[in-house]
């Protein structure tokens, strides 16, 4: 009877320790949140897997041994509802505004991009001379009265300032076409079936590239817009989230650490705009 309750005892914690590791295991699992959004992730193609946030996650994977990592496909909505409605969502970039530093958690160290410009065809260009402001930029207020015109953005993402205000206007008279990924309207706009896009000349860059179609766009500056924008990795508000972005706040603290985790942007950024990005300090 002895030798028989051993032997439960001994199966007994066994079980226990292989559910504790089971457990252990499950609660250092990060899952990162990947969008189609072009340079930034790429799915097809003879660049496929090789776009700049497909090379960081690789890093950041390689440089945090500690946790598991996985990768999941998800539209930037889904990706936002899985950020506040798990533990172990992670998205490697989005802009820290109030509203989500209230419920996420926002690395120190932000990667500055340049931001969400009008994307339009470089042969149309003279038509947009009506919207100029007396510095050259797009005053999105005039824009926003003609009913001639039609643009298109990705939903859900977060272009602030007068971008924002135009999109949500309720009196503006241009239309305005929503889509899950931006090649889709850049594709759009390639064929004149929109008039502009509000994205960045990376994403814009990249299509010109996939469809051959070398100086089709052009980049116009939005009166009373940032020329740039911090993105930071974001993480779920909860114990694990705060060891993921402790980590990464860590090494990438390092300068030597931070110009090897930018080195895939190097590519697709103009030389000033990858130096204003390496210059980048975490905030205090």
């Amino acid at each position: 009877m002895r030798l028989i309750a051993t032997i439960a005892i001994e199966r007994l914690a066994l079980a226990l320790s292989l559910l504790t590791a089971s457990a252990a295991q499950a609660a250092d699992h990060v899952t990162w949140l990947v969008s189609e959004l072009a340079p930034r992730f790429i799915y097809e193609g003879p660049l496929k897997g090789h776009g700049y946030g497909d090379e960081q996650i690789a890093y950041l994977q390689s440089r945090l041994p500690q946790f598991e990592h996985g990768i999941v496909s998800a539209t930037i909505a889904r990706a936002l509802y899985e950020l506040a409605h798990t533990d172990n969502s992670c998205l490697l970039t989005l802009t820290r505004t109030p509203e989500r530093a209230e419920t996420l958690l926002f690395s120190a160290r932000p990667v500055r991009t340049p931001s969400s410009k009008i994307i339009v065809k470089q042969a149309r260009v003279k038509e947009f001379s009506a919207f100029l402001d007396g510095e050259g930029a797009v005053d999105l207020s005039r824009l926003a009265t003609s009913d001639s015109w039609r643009g298109g953005y990705v939903a859900a993402r977060h272009t602030g300032g007068p971008m924002q205000e135009f999109i949500a206007a309720a009196d503006r008279k241009a239309r305005m076409e929503k889509a899950m990924s931006v090649d889709a309207l850049l594709r759009l706009l390639a064929r004149d079936r929109i008039d502009f896009v509000f994205a960045s000349y990376l994403e814009a860059l990249y299509e010109e590239t996939t469809l051959h179609l070398d100086g089709v766009f052009t980049a116009l500056t939005i009166s009373g817009s940032d020329d740039h924008a911090d993105l930071r990795v974001a993480c779920s508000n909860s114990p694990l989230g705060k060891s993921v972005i402790a980590s990464i706040d860590a090494l990438l603290a390092s300068d030597e650490r931070w110009r090897e985790f930018l080195q895939p942007l190097k590519r697709w950024l103009t030389p000033a705009d990858f130096a204003r990005a390496v210059e980048r300090k975490p905030d205090p």
